[in-house]
């Protein structure tokens, strides 16, 4: 059963969102593991509440890294779509 987590950022969080766009906080209550119980538009949302263009994008930057460190790269999806597409036939 998956469990949601709900994160909204101290005010310490939104003074330094320009230099932390993804707060201590964040990492250390969730780690990546929080992109999986996390209520996931929850850091997006909190940046597009009290950060700009620039930290959202930074926020976007650290969780597209964590997914890449995470998963399998851009070349191991290609395989399994041309295996799959050849399985189809």
């Amino acid at each position: 059963m998956t469990v949601l987590t709900f994160w909204s950022g101290s005010a310490s969080d939104r003074r330094a969102i320009a230099s932390d766009p993804v707060p201590e906080s964040f990492r250390r209550e969730f780690g990546w593991r929080g992109c999986q119980t996390l209520d996931k538009p929850a850091l997006l949302e909190w940046h597009l509440a009290f950060g700009t263009e620039q930290t959202s994008s930074a926020a976007l930057a650290w969780l597209e890294q964590q997914t890449l460190a995470e998963g399998p790269g851009v070349a191991e999806f290609a395989r399994m779509a041309k295996a799959l597409s050849g399985a189809s036939r």
